[in-house]
């Protein structure tokens, strides 16, 4: 087995989409294209060689949009090796966006037209050993290729037309995106010469974990070119007992390996424990040559989706089991990391996933609008104990399952798919769509005898495929998805865009649907009256911090509410923003005011979602914000901006997030103290629970022991609400803080943010470098100090460095440290560290 890296340095130009192929002939003189890189994307290409703006800049992704109208051309040379005696060569493209025909010097080997699965052409009979052989590849315009598509039967929220092409959905802007229509190479490539047989695809598979041992099967799947070789695989497994070997002989292109483990080491979420993976080496023989190699991680863990009749008749639960335990699901919703795709490394991923893991995040949701991601995605989420909930690459549209070449592309891709990331632990279901079910009934809600077109792929062809390719997990036809509204709350999974966008929820099927734009339904208080099952959408938008704003938007066009400003903004309804405002903090006058006021919202809204739900658990089982991160530096409902910096929201929802959780509600006139503890072990702590006024000191003060039975949330303490009506509800506040653990605490304020009466502080910063260090960075420790209540404290963003809190309240006179860890040339500039809060100077 022989690999040839196809990646790198090729080179590029753009042609007429009526123009020949003639730049495919190996003697075409391509010495004065533009020069790509592989893996990447045409925008990208362009950037680098100078030939456009950046795209990310003011609007300058308007002045790209020629890109989509022509064909493009990529070409490149390769030396192959002399092949022995039954050697066939293989050329693997990973990803081909999208409609894509490719040569081999100057002839035709074949065509792709699906960005989400690999191309594969046989060229051992066109091949030229040791000589240059030309690769040249022509991709079509995709806005020529479906401009004149059928579109009577389907719609389409953002543009209509993409329903025809599997790509990136996004790529045609949403309401976080601009439109950037990618073209060219966006996954690796390579030559790959073998005989006899290959590796294809592995599949762990846990079927038992009982008390001290577990069973499971690692499927090997081999491509077969001779039929008459005596194949066989061997399988070396490391356990802690030492290697174990097997050797099974390879049956209709296949082996699987049964095994049985005493004192399994199993795959946990970071959170509940090690997210261990075991190895296993594979090796393909001919008698004894070896003809392909692999080592493959596998985790060993059962993963469940149990739905059962609520005892009080309130629906069905919707609760994941990990290893036979019930886990509370917390994180957000993934989106592709860049809207230039290609460009995307497994840096990058790491970066953001570790930000999600140190989020106290269990798991991400791979949104139905962007790509399957990277094998670095999901590398990272196993190594890093992160579930992922798959969706199929299907959004907010009626997708044409009556043409028999898009079902087919369809099936091809999602057996590829599926085949492709079955091995990963971290995968925890595969849902068939994002917001087709609910979206169809909402348009059509009086038409209930017309066909969701694309039905047939979520409810048939998915679920076939995945039961017969990967038995191991759930499927979900659909997010939102279950109950009487396809986003119920009593069943299945639910997106809340109530706050924020006006949806006025408990519909029923054959209802009209009714929105509610006004301050009072979008307020985040609302969230309160949630009682869904499991919420795997909800967000509330905000800007990124003023630097990430001022770097893309020109410095003579940089005004709140300027075109340059809204251009930053891809919701279509502008004034959502405002209603917010209106809402809990009044408007803001200016982009300095918009920046904190707009976090402040966001951050606020989402800690008070995320506490209310966990304190149902498990009546609802998870809450997956919208979203985790951006895909160019614009303002959306990100927790983490394009450059990864933080959000206050990402800091807030770290707390809210955490294993072991206080958090405090105004219920019915009473007060309370819930406890929510999501480890295997009971907590024990005690707790000082505080009140008093911003103006004073602590009015009353008790010091509470508690505990938290494992996995569970609990009521506390609970106290009339009339102990405290003697002072003013805009003064007012009540504290709850761990004496143990000092991070561990939490507040609740009595009005609306807009209408509390808080002093001004002054906020002092001391900067420390403790003793123990690092390789390769410096850590310091950085206390912030107010001498009055202070709101929304933080450390001014964005640093070159990571801060382990930030955005948090001061009680007068107590200090409060955080770790700030940097670079080990940056460690000078944090010594011009400076801080202020919502009522500072």
């Amino acid at each position: 087995m022989k690999q040839i890296n196809l990646c790198g340095a090729w080179r590029i130009r753009d042609v007429d989409p009526d123009s020949d192929n003639g730049p495919a002939a190996p003697d075409f003189d391509a010495s004065q294209w533009t020069a790509a890189e592989v893996p990447g994307d045409v925008h990208s290409a362009l950037l680098a060689a100078g030939r456009i703006d950046d795209p990310y800049f003011g609007k300058n992704d308007l002045e790209c949009r020629w890109i989509e109208e022509r064909d493009w051309w990529y070409r490149s040379c390769f030396v192959p090796p002399e092949l022995e005696d039954g050697e066939r060569c293989y050329l693997i493209f990973e990803g081909l966006d999208t409609f894509a025909t490719v040569f081999l010097n100057g002839s035709e080997i074949g065509g792709h037209d699906n960005m989400f699965t690999p191309a594969v052409f046989d060229c051992t009979d066109l091949l030229i050993p040791g000589r240059s052989n030309t690769i040249a590849v022509r991709f079509a315009s995709t806005s020529m290729r479906i401009r004149d598509k059928d579109l009577s039967k389907t719609w389409s929220a953002f543009d209509e037309h993409r329903i025809w092409v599997r790509k990136a959905q996004m790529s045609f802007g949403w309401d976080w995106a601009p439109r950037l229509v990618t073209v060219g190479i966006w996954r690796p490539v390579l030559a790959l010469v073998f005989r006899k047989a290959r590796l294809l695809d592995v599949f762990p598979h846990t079927q038992r974990i009982a008390s001290r041992n577990a069973q499971f099967s690692v499927e090997v799947n081999v491509e077969v070119a001779d039929p008459s070789a005596p194949l066989q695989i061997e399988a070396r497994m490391n356990v802690d007992e030492g290697p174990r070997y097997q050797r099974l002989p390879v049956v209709d292109g296949r082996a699987t390996f049964r095994y049985e483990v005493a004192e399994p080491r199993l795959w946990w979420t970071h959170d509940l424990g090690e997210p261990y993976l075991y190895e296993i080496d594979l090796r393909l023989l001919d008698g004894d040559e070896e003809l392909d190699r692999r080592e493959v991680p596998l985790g060993i863990r059962t993963f469940e989706l149990i739905r059962e009749p609520d005892p009080e008749g309130r629906g069905k639960s919707f609760t994941f089991l990990l290893n036979g335990k019930k886990i509370f699901c917390k994180g957000a919703n993934w989106i592709p990391a860049d809207s230039m795709i290609g460009t995307i490394r497994a840096q990058r991923y790491r970066q953001l996933i570790g930000m999600a893991r140190d989020g106290n995040m269990n798991m991400l949701r791979v949104w139905g609008g962007g790509i399957y991601e990277n094998e670095a995605f999901y590398d990272t989420c196993d190594r890093m104990g992160i579930l992922v909930w798959q969706d199929f690459m299907f959004s907010c549209a009626a997708y044409p399952e009556w043409d028999d070449d898009f079902k087919a592309s369809v099936t091809m891709e999602a057996t590829a798919v599926v085949r492709s990331l079955r091995r990963h632990p971290c995968l925890a279901l595969w849902c068939g769509c994002n917001e087709i079910q609910w979206q169809h009934d909402v348009r059509n809600w009086n038409k209930r005898t017309l066909p969701p077109y694309g039905e047939s792929i979520f409810d048939e062809m998915l679920p076939a495929i995945c039961s017969k390719l990967d038995p191991s997990r759930p499927y979900w036809p659909g997010s939102p998805y279950g109950g009487d509204d396809h986003n119920s709350a009593l069943e299945g999974d639910s997106h809340n865009w109530q706050v924020w966008s006006g949806v006025v929820p408990g519909r029923s099927f054959g209802e009209r649907p009714r929105f509610d734009p006004s301050p009072k339904n979008v307020n985040y208080r609302n969230y309160a009256e949630d009682t869904s099952r499991f919420l795997s959408e909800f967000g509330i938008q905000a800007s990124p911090v003023l630097g990430t704003l001022l770097r893309n938007i020109p410095h003579n066009s940089c005004a709140l509410g300027g075109d340059q400003f809204n251009h930053r903004i891809k919701d279509a309804d502008l004034e959502r923003k405002d209603r917010m405002f209106l809402a809990h903090t009044g408007m803001p006058e200016n982009l300095a005011e918009y920046e904190t006021l707009s976090m402040l919202v966001q951050a606020e809204g989402l800690a008070f979602c995320v506490e209310h739900l966990r304190r149902l658990k498990y009546h609802s089982s998870g809450a997956l914000v919208w979203q985790l991160n951006d895909c160019w530096p614009g303002i959306s409902w990100s927790l983490i901006d394009y450059y990864a910096v933080p959000k206050a929201a990402y800091y807030y929802l770290k707390r809210a997030f955490s294993p072991i959780l206080l958090s405090l509600c105004d219920h019915h006139g009473n007060i309370e103290l819930w406890g929510t503890n999501d480890t295997l072990a009971e907590y024990s702590d005690t707790v000082k629970l505080q009140s008093g006024a911003f103006s004073g000191g602590a009015d009353t003060s008790e010091e509470l022991p508690i505990a938290i039975p494992p996995n569970s949330s609990v009521l506390l303490h609970s106290v009339s609400s009339s102990t405290l009506s003697h002072i003013d509800p805009a003064q007012r506040y009540v504290w709850v803080q761990s004496l143990t653990r000092p991070s561990l605490r939490n507040r609740l304020f009595f009005a609306e943010l807009k209408d509390l009466k808080l002093p001004d502080a002054k906020i002092s910063v001391e900067i420390h470098q403790p003793p123990t260090q690092f390789e390769g960075c410096h850590r310091l420790e950085v206390t912030l100090k107010s001498d009055q209540f202070a709101c929304f404290a933080h450390i001014k963003e964005p640093i070159d460095g990571k801060l382990s809190d930030n955005y948090f309240d001061l009680l007068p006179g107590e200090p409060r440290t955080v770790l700030l860890i940097q670079p080990g040339e940056a460690a000078a500039e944090a010594r011009q560290l400076t801080a202020k809060a919502l009522n500072s100077a």
